[in-house]
């Protein structure tokens, strides 16, 4: 059935994502990039076996985040809040002395600009990671 409680045809207003979605990561889409903090809880890798051969289970942490969402709501990448305020300060310097009035493309706002960082790390890692160098990263699961 497709109408509402109040007898309106909603079939031409439903929309249907049919993307994944990380339930405990991604939020609803603004349509513009964001950066929220959080509270994350990361599970550090360590050594699997302990003295006894029994399987370990990994030290869980939790710490304050920042999340980067894209347009579409997806957490793009997350970064410690040193980083986060590291990033402003830079972005908001190099906005005092003039810098983004002569980049181009024209420099939109911090958000728009980290989420572009990270996805630019994120592709230049799959390229390490495609011939062989690997980096260890903790697991991250967000609330």
């Amino acid at each position: 059935m497709w109408d509402s409680s109040q007898g309106q045809n909603i079939r031409d207003k439903a929309i249907f994502i049919t993307d994944t979605v990380n339930s405990k990561a991604d939020i609803q889409p603004t349509w513009k990039c964001e950066i929220w903090v959080r509270d994350v809880e990361l599970l550090k890798p360590g050594s699997n076996k302990d003295s006894e051969g029994e399987p370990k289970i990994p030290e869980h942490l939790t710490c304050q985040a920042a999340c980067a969402y894209d347009i579409y709501g997806k957490c793009t990448g997350m970064l410690s809040l040193e980083r986060l305020n590291i990033l402003l300060h830079a972005y908001n310097q190099s906005e005092r002395i003039g810098l983004h009035s002569t980049t181009q493309p024209p420099v939109q706002d911090a958000a728009t600009e980290i989420v572009g960082l990270l996805q630019r790390y994120k592709f230049q890692m799959s390229s390490l990671n495609n011939i062989g160098k690997r980096q260890e990263i903790p697991i991250c699961i967000a609330p």
